[in-house]
């Protein structure tokens, strides 16, 4: 269910109220136009269901033949949060900004832990590893991993 609404959320959504004509006949052509409906609610006079965005425009040639007056009551979702930040420049460029520095801060090391060594001292081994290149803050591709699997075959 997670996945759904996940998924719901990204797309977008419209929660839409349908009045007048036959709501049934409305319901069927919207099947049969390949629009999924769900949340379906049926009132005294009217009747309310969510959509996903981008099928809310394929509604209205079933709502027309229906006699269906159809009004949008909530958008929810990415493409309605996006489109009301459009002119903010900053909020995009922050998180483009924020991911390059993520992606190039993740090919440093920042720590190096030991386990499960019995036999020699913790300090003979860091020493080992800084004498093939390894330590705190150096980059990943300049350790020349291949050397450790040598490291672990002796």
């Amino acid at each position: 269910m997670f996945t759904v609404r996940l998924i719901r959320g990204i797309r977008g959504s419209v929660r839409f109220r349908a009045e007048g004509g036959f709501p049934e006949r409305f319901l069927n052509l919207a099947a049969r136009a390949g629009v999924n409906l769900w949340a379906i609610e049926r009132g005294e006079t009217d009747l309310t269901a969510t959509v996903a965005a981008g099928d809310y425009r394929r509604l209205q040639e079933p709502a027309r033949r229906a006699q269906i007056d159809l009004q949008a009551l909530e958008r929810t979702g990415a493409p309605f949060v996006l489109r009301r930040y459009r002119k903010r420049l900053g909020i995009p460029l922050g998180i483009l900004l924020c991911l390059a520095l993520i992606g190039y801060l993740s090919g440093f090391i920042w720590t190096v832990e030991l386990s499960g060594n019995r036999t020699l001292p913790a300090e003979t081994l860091l020493e080992t590893l800084r004498a093939y290149g390894l330590g705190v803050g150096c980059r990943k591709q300049a350790t020349g991993l291949n050397q450790l699997d040598e490291l672990e075959q002796r």
